[in-house]
Parts: C-alpha cells; structure tokens; sequence
C-alpha cells in the first residue's frame, strides 16, 4: 500500500517517481484499488505508470492538490517458488522525486502562480498577469476544482451574497433584501416587505399605518409612515393604500 501526500499543487502531467519500494515481487499496474483523500474507491489519476528495480513513476492524468492524501493498494506477483503463498505487500516511504513538469513559462500565466504553476487555493484567484493569488470578492465563489485555471471567480446567483474568499456555491446566500435558497437565484421582497438580514428567511410585511413601494426593501425605514391622518394595513406596497381614517377626508395617499 502506498499513500501519496504532496506538499504542494502538482498538476496533471507531472511525473513524479516513488523509490524504495519494499518486499519481494514485481508489482504490476494499474493499482488493485485507489482511494482519494476522502477514503473514496475512484479512478486512478495516472496516465502511466512504469516499473524500474524498486521505483515506481507515474504520470499524473489531474492535479493533485497539496496536502491531499491518495492511497494507492498495488498488485503485486509472488516469485515462482512461493506462487500459492499469500500476496507480498509492497511498501514505501520517505520523499517522492518529480521526474517532469509542464515546462516552466517564459512569461507569468493568469490563474496560477509562476514559474511553479501552482494552482491557486480554493476560494482565490489570479485576475492578471501576476505573481500572486487573491481571494474572491464578496457575492463571488472559485469553485471546488482543482483542475481548472483559476483566472476569475464566478458569481453568487442572482440576489445572492458571499464573503470574501469563498469557494462554494453553498456559500451564496440570499442579500438583505431578497428571499430563497441562495444556490439558485433569489426573489427580491415584493412592495410592502422587507428582509434586513441575510439568508434563507422570508421577508417581513410592513407594519399597518406604512407602505413601501419598491422591490428588495431592507429595513423597515424603508416602510415609511402614510401621511397625517391616514392609515393602512399590514404589507402595504402602495402609498394609495393610506386611506384616510375616520373623521378625516383627502385624496388616497395624501394628507
């Protein structure tokens, strides 16, 4: 069993080579089983794969990410004279060899950090010929990938909200203002509500005695009072719906 564990963002197509490869054998590829940094079976992620003596190089067919772990559990033959006996293990530890690289660019690439092409972390971005990533702004995400080239963020959806630095969907939420899931786009409140935090919840109508007319109200300031004399129910989303009170006479709406 072998248990890869970079230290920084290698990206697919780099060649790294595992050495000192213990017990007896001539390992053969693909791997038995894989497993992902989540103790997930999934699809190696080597193009190729070659034995030389006791090291092993592969090919990487998608980035693996710094500090991600992947299991690899490989096949290994018995030698002719112990063919019946239990399978030998092989095994491995210490520091892995980069063999290959995408060449190094002659210029600085948006969306990772040269010369390494190093990816940028989840949550930042490279918006320009730079050495240097940047978190995502508010009311934007990168994405979960690690594969991608990370030159811009996308945006929340419609209404939506996120902090600085965030890398999922899961992390817009609905504005002030507007109502729903925030992964897909929100609803701004109608005339004669208000929403003042962000998040999922449901807009709050208007007090009796005000009104308010626009879309995506916030605070109930934006509710204001029906002119002197007037009054009007709950969710007003008009100022003619101040109607005059009793004892009182006008033009809906006005004094």
């Amino acid at each position: 069993t072998l248990t890869l564990s970079p230290s920084i963002d290698l990206l697919e197509g780099t060649g790294i080579a595992v050495s000192g490869l213990l017990g007896a054998g001539i390992p053969t590829f693909p791997p038995l089983s894989y497993r992902n940094d989540s103790g997930v079976p999934a699809t190696p992620p080597f193009s190729s794969a070659a034995f030389s003596g006791s090291t092993l190089a592969l090919t990487l067919s998608s980035a693996l990410a710094a500090g991600s772990t992947h299991t690899l559990s490989l096949v290994a033959d018995n030698p002719p004279y112990a063919q019946g006996q239990p399978p030998v293990e092989a095994s491995a530890s210490g520091v892995v060899t980069i063999l290959h690289e995408r060449a190094n660019a002659k210029s600085e690439h948006p969306g990772f950090l040269w010369p390494m092409w190093v990816l940028c972390p989840r949550g930042h971005y490279s918006p320009g010929v730079q050495q240097r990533c940047v978190p995502c702004p508010e009311a934007h995400y990168s994405g979960a990938s690690w594969g991608r080239n990370m030159t811009s963020c996308f945006r929340c959806p419609r209404g939506a909200w996120s902090p600085e630095g965030s890398h999922l969907l899961d992390n817009c939420t609905c504005s002030e203002g507007y109502t729903g899931p925030g992964d897909v786009d929100c609803d701004p409140c109608p005339p004669g509500e208000f929403k003042p935090a962000r998040g999922p919840g449901e807009c709050t109508v208007c007090a009796p005695g005000t009104y308010s007319e626009g879309l995506a109200a916030s605070h109930p300031e934006q509710c204001p009072r029906c002119p002197p004399g007037a009054e009007s129910p709950a969710g007003a989303g008009e100022r003619s719906d101040c109607k005059c009170s009793a004892g009182f006479t006008g033009e809906d709406g006005g004094n």
